[in-house]
């Protein structure tokens, strides 16, 4: 079997599993509407904690993607040889791991004592494989891309911000 071949059966599973699940499953009647609208979920009110609670965390980790030194990561040091460096696995790959393995365990188990929290779970599973896989990645190379590229994710919000000014112009 040639590469397209496996290609294309690849990317008609990826389409056709979800669809056939749904199908085995009983889709909602609402399912083919298009374009798709919320009118059938009812939306929590707004709550000021829990917004304040997710400003902290994501402060937090635009903090640890703009200045990871304050987090623990560092810069290659010409001190240690190469061989040194990959003894051992950095503190951020650990912090990681544990927080992935924490989130997976709640998002998976859908305890009750998480409440909202339990929804909202992707982003801590998220920032714990980036972190696993940096410190996977310094382990073998001697550098860490967070701390390489920490003047990236500084301009990130602007991008973001200037994106969305222009598809605000742009839908009215």
């Amino acid at each position: 079997m040639n590469r397209r071949t496996r290609l294309w059966i690849g990317l008609f599973l990826l389409i056709a599993s979800p669809i056939a699940g749904g199908l085995y499953a009983g889709l909602p009647a609402e399912f083919h509407e298009f374009p798709p609208l919320t009118q059938y979920i009812r939306h929590a009110p707004f709550s000021w904690p829990v917004f304040g609670l997710f400003g902290v965390l994501e402060v937090l980790g635009f903090a640890l993607l703009a200045r990871p030194g304050w987090f623990g990561f560092r810069r290659e040091t010409g001190n240690l040889t190469l061989d040194a460096r990959r003894s051992e696995l950095p503190r951020w790959f650990w912090f990681g791991l544990i927080l992935n393995v924490l989130t997976w365990i709640c998002a998976w188990g859908r305890f009750p004592w998480l409440g909202i929290l339990k929804d909202h779970l992707f982003f801590p599973l998220w920032l714990g494989y980036i972190l696993v896989m940096d410190g996977l990645v310094f382990r073998r190379t001697g550098t860490t891309e967070l701390g390489e590229l920490s003047g990236l994710f500084e301009r990130i919000p602007f991008l973001a911000i200037a994106f969305l000014i222009f598809g605000l112009a742009i839908v009215g």
